[in-house]
């Protein structure tokens, strides 16, 4: 069952036409409007991925503080303290 996500539609159709809107820019002869799409489509790309990216870091973090915690744990076992945070 989907769930009803407003900021994905609102994403989907403001993108949808950000991306239109830019793609008949970069057609346009004149360079001023030109460099005005590929600014468009540009920003657009970046919107889109800036989620994506964040994601992917604060995941690998997570992991990264996992196999951090593991190591002090494999320490403590070594020094004999009994200690595993």
């Amino acid at each position: 069952m989907a769930r009803f996500n407003l900021l994905g539609w609102f994403l989907v159709i403001v993108c949808t036409g950000m991306l239109g809107a830019g793609l008949e820019l970069t057609g346009q002869p004149d360079a001023f409007y030109r460099s005005q799409g590929y600014i468009v489509v540009t920003a657009s790309a970046v919107l889109l991925a800036w989620p994506l990216v964040l994601w992917r870091l604060r995941s690998g973090k997570a992991r990264l503080r996992g196999k951090f915690s593991e190591y002090l744990a494999g320490l403590a076992r070594i020094q004999g303290t009994g200690r595993t945070s």
